[in-house]
């Protein structure tokens, strides 16, 4: 959107006595803005100058630097959405007990991948044969999203890499490979889709009895 100021009007008398001319310095900035899914404002400062002199006939010659007609701010807008994947750990043929654990792991498959602030959950049932679990919040942005294109889509494995559980001889093996694809909703937020799969990442262990 283009913007101007308005007239500023000069007379003979603001060259100092004994003068021919006289330069005028103003600056230029950004000082406030309302926008939806904007960060901060344009931080850019221009130094305009304004040199008069006397035509002699009555008028004044009145120069502007060649920035004056080229003020331009720009507001960067980087929209942000998040998601959290979840899931269940189950163990079969025992109930949970004190000092049982199990760790799920997140790993990015796409270099670049935005990641959670921990990669690894680990839950600690004492009772029961279930227990629910939270990955997450992995937040995104529009910056995220290849200049050029108009979504990006990231591949995420998730697997239970560790577990603490007596009478249990392996962990679950189970590999989940989940996607989100982000795209612009254009209001400051973005549109996040997940994969069916990443609130159904259930790792199960069997317990054996021993005798």
């Amino acid at each position: 959107a283009a913007f101007q100021f308005g007239d500023i009007e000069y007379k003979l008398s603001d060259i100092p006595e004994g003068e021919t001319e006289m330069t005028f310095k103003y600056k230029v900035t950004e000082s406030a803005y309302t926008m939806e899914g904007v960060a901060e404002k344009d931080s850019t400062e221009y130094t305009v100058t304004v040199t008069i002199s006397d035509n002699g006939d009555g008028t004044l010659n009145v120069e502007l630097s060649d920035n004056a007609t080229g003020l331009n701010f720009t507001n960067a807008c980087d929209a942000e959405g998040s998601t959290s994947f979840s899931g269940t750990k189950r163990i079969d043929g025992r109930e949970f007990k004190a000092g049982d654990s199990a760790t799920i792991k997140i790993e990015a498959i796409t270099d670049g991948a935005p990641m959670p602030e921990e990669t690894e959950v680990t839950v600690n049932p004492a009772e029961g044969t279930s227990t629910s679990f939270t990955i997450g919040e992995i937040r995104y942005q529009l910056s995220d999203i290849p200049e050029g294109e108009t979504s990006a889509t990231f591949e995420y494995k998730v697997t239970e890499s560790a577990y603490t559980m007596e009478g249990i001889a392996e962990k679950d093996s189970t590999e989940y490979t989940i996607t989100v694809t982000i795209s612009d909703n254009g209001d400051g937020s973005l549109n996040v889709v997940k994969s069916d799969n990443a609130d159904a990442l259930n790792f199960v262990n069997d317990y054996a009895a021993k005798g």
